[in-house]
């Protein structure tokens, strides 16, 4: 029987973390931004174990509105 996964992300550290590592400075916004599924199939893909994937959840702050308002309207639309 495989064993069941479900990946946790935290995707405003994976998104800046691609954009400083694979990205130079003033990329587009899309540069770093990750398809959360195909990760989580690669790495239980990757695993020396028969696994597989049941889920993936993404956590990720919102801006507050009086500090960024910009930032907060592009996480509402």
């Amino acid at each position: 029987m495989a064993d069941r996964v479900v990946l946790f992300i935290d995707y405003q550290n994976v998104y800046m973390s691609a954009r400083s590592m694979f990205h130079p400075l003033g990329a587009p916004h899309w540069c770093g931004q990750i398809d959360p599924v195909a990760l989580g199939q690669l790495l239980v893909s990757r695993g020396p174990y028969d696994r597989r994937l049941m889920g993936v959840r993404l956590y990720r702050g919102v801006p507050d509105s009086t500090k960024d308002p910009k930032g907060y309207g592009a996480c509402q639309r």
